[in-house]
Order: structure tokens, then sequence, then C-alpha cells
């Protein structure tokens, strides 16, 4: 089975571990609503489908990641 990402973010892509979910949901609905900057659309492309529970349950999974 493999591993779940860390979401601890590399060169480019942000880390999203540990922070704050308040945050991390206002970024998803944004990208959603296509309102923010995605270099090459892939999140805005993900954000699509979410729904608000959806967005809800990734920002406070994300949120309770541990960092190092």
């Amino acid at each position: 089975m493999p591993r779940p990402p860390d979401l601890l973010g590399q060169e480019h892509i942000p880390r999203l571990a540990g922070q704050r979910p308040e945050y991390l949901k206002q970024q998803l609905l944004e990208f959603k609503a296509v309102t923010c900057g995605d270099i090459d659309g892939n999140m805005s492309s993900a954000a699509q489908p979410l729904s608000d529970p959806d967005t809800d349950t990734l920002a406070q999974y994300a949120a309770n990641l541990s960092t190092p």
C-alpha cells in the first residue's frame, strides 16, 4: 500500500502540513473559484470537484499533520 503524502512541500510546492485550517480551506475555495494564482492549473483542476464538506475535511487533515 502506498504511503500517504506528508504534505511537507518541496521545491516550488509549499508546505500544507500544519497550516491553519481556515487558511487551507480559504485557499481551496479560491482554487475552486479560480480566483488565486495557480502556475500550472493543477490546484484549480483538483479543487473543482470538491464539495464544501470536502474542503473542510482536507483542511483539517492537512492542518493536523505534523511538521518536522
